[in-house]
């Protein structure tokens, strides 16, 4: 009589059963799912009558006490840039957010938290050039102009004041008003302590390690022409417009808001020095087309400008096959200055695992 199968076994003999190709494909997704954004969001409407059921007091009661316990736990929470708080007089600015844990038809559960720009801006933050040189009242006007940028961004937060107020309505004498100071600076440092620091671990499961390659979601925080600013695992960053898309676009604005949330972005870089994190990310897939394997050297290929690196006197083209191919300044016929979406013929003298480089005439 054969002997009995333990779990281990059982599960180790189906696991073998499965496809490589699948188990890969699962393994990917468990790992991507972990360098998601972490935080609360504010809930959806998930039918017409969702909550239609509680009253105002009742959903303005839940929604306190919710808050109360966010605030005890420290947790993070999401929230969407409506507005700046302004003070002219002060000279201090401070962005105000809506969330709203439980949405219904009437929408009694949502609050505005006050986040104030001493807990809103990263550490080091630059806003100009010279910027320490300038009046106190110039500095202000451009810590202004900067939020405004955040409009309709989704911004992660911890709650770090609460209150509960009578309301001013005559006409609903029961009516409370909950106020919250929230602190964005915060929840960014708990992020970044999860996925580099690993310094406040509350459970014994291996710390998550973030390596170039990896995918990564993305909150767009603001747009530019030619690039977004971005929020991915607790650190701001950039992601110029060659890196955000290869369609034939001229503004960042014909792609993407603030707001918007990029759910698969490649890891390009990573330096971490002294508490910083830096990060470089591209929403392009850095795998080679297919295409790459037909190519020749010596073949001449139709592209598109996309990219100057000033550093690396480098332009980096996208062909039309699919394919990237860098020219250095230096290998453009006729020595000339290329420009964005300038229309190039690159003659491939070099291939490479998922790119080319060669010589370039512009068409």
């Amino acid at each position: 009589m054969p002997a009995k199968k333990n779990e281990k076994e059982e599960t180790a003999e189906a696991k073998q059963q499965v496809p490589q190709e699948k188990q890969d494909t699962e393994a990917g997704q468990i790992r991507q799912a972990k360098y998601r954004n972490i935080g609360t969001y504010s809930a959806e409407i998930e039918s017409e009558f969702a909550f239609r059921n509680l009253s105002q007091a009742e959903e303005e009661d839940r929604t306190y006490r919710f808050l109360k316990k966010c605030k005890h736990d420290g947790e993070i929470l999401v929230g969407t840039v409506i507005g700046i708080a302004d003070d002219p007089k002060k000279m201090m600015v401070g962005v105000k957010l809506s969330y709203e844990p439980t949405q219904s038809i009437s929408h009694y559960g949502m609050v505005e938290v006050t986040i104030p720009e001493s807990v809103f801006f990263e550490p080091g933050m630059k806003f100009s050039k010279n910027y320490d040189e300038k009046s106190e009242r110039s500095r202000y006007m451009i810590r202004k102009a900067a939020i405004m940028q955040y409009m309709g961004a989704r911004i992660h937060f911890c709650v770090i004041g609460l209150s509960r107020e009578k309301g001013i309505d005559p006409n609903d004498p029961e009516q409370y008003v909950t106020g919250v100071l929230g602190d964005r600076r915060l929840a960014m440092e708990k992020m970044r302590d999860k996925y580099f620091f690993h310094l406040n671990r509350k459970t014994s499961e291996e710390p998550i390690v973030i390596r170039p390659g990896d995918l990564v979601e993305a909150f767009v925080v603001g747009v530019t022409y030619q690039m977004v600013t971005v929020v991915s695992l607790g650190v701001e960053t950039r992601i110029y417009l060659h890196d955000l898309t290869r369609e034939n676009i001229d503004s960042c604005y014909q792609l993407v808001r603030a707001g918007d949330i990029l759910p698969e972005c490649r890891v390009l870089d990573i330096k971490i020095k002294d508490n910083e994190v830096h990060l470089r990310l591209t929403n392009n897939k850095s795998e080679a087309p297919k295409m790459i394997l037909s190519m020749k050297r010596g073949y001449y290929y139709r592209g598109r400008v996309v990219w100057y690196n000033r550093n690396k006197d480098l332009y980096t083209v996208y062909l039309d096959n699919g394919v990237t191919a860098f020219v250095y300044r230096k290998n453009v016929i006729g020595y000339i200055d290329l420009s964005i979406n300038d229309i190039v013929s690159v003659c491939v003298t070099s291939i490479y695992e998922n790119k080319v480089g060669g010589n370039a005439v512009r068409l």
